[in-house]
């Protein structure tokens, strides 16, 4: 029994590994040749067990803003547990980012729409990698809105439902950061292109 377990982990790695190489599949962007708009979401890889457990490249994910021509990314940022507005160049020293991975939106949104949603939501804590969080990756179950931690996907696509960009068919606790990476279901007039990889 023993040794059934130790092959079965071994191949879940090897399947994350699989993953890994597959990145390079992704079409590929030059950082400084993308014009960046607010609403675009960013995804890097960073957590082999984040990884492992959603069998996925794409670990942790941000939301863009561009004001003044400054360019930001919103997350809930899992070094101080809380929400945190900072610079993509700051994010990406944060985070040990190798590479990036970018959804564009269709549309810009409004910047003051999401400051908005990133005040109301000032008090929500980040969920770390404990027993809660891999109870809540094999069940799915969760408290709904009355919740206090949440996943970074989860933070991401709660204030996007708020500002009626993604639909409300399905509780933000429904995403992981994969999801977002293939399937949002934007509201009509709204919609995020294919992801690309971007070379830091």
């Amino acid at each position: 029994m023993n040794i059934l377990i130790v092959i079965i982990f071994l191949l879940l790695i090897l399947l994350v590994c699989l993953r890994l190489l597959f990145v390079n599949d992704y079409p590929r962007k030059n950082q400084n040749k993308i014009k960046f708009t607010t609403g675009d979401i960013l995804f890097n890889s960073y957590n082999r067990y984040v990884s492992f457990m959603t069998q996925s490249v794409w670990t942790h994910v941000g939301i863009i803003i561009v004001e003044d021509d400054e360019i930001k990314v919103l997350d809930l940022e899992r070094k101080i547990g809380r929400p945190k507005i900072m610079t993509l160049t700051k994010w990406i020293k944060n985070n040990k980012i190798n590479f990036l991975g970018l959804r564009k939106i269709n549309r810009e949104l409004d910047n003051q729409d999401i400051y908005d949603q990133y005040n109301k939501l000032s008090n929500i804590k980040y969920k770390t990698i404990d027993t809660t969080w891999k109870k809540y990756m094999l069940t799915r179950k969760y408290s709904g809105i009355l919740r206090r931690e949440m996943m970074c996907s989860e933070y991401i696509i709660e204030i996007l439902q708020r500002i009626n960009i993604v639909k409300k068919d399905l509780d933000s606790s429904s995403f992981l950061p994969k999801d977002l990476a293939y399937n949002i279901p934007t509201e009509k007039g709204y919609c995020y292109k294919d992801i690309v990889k971007i070379s830091i």
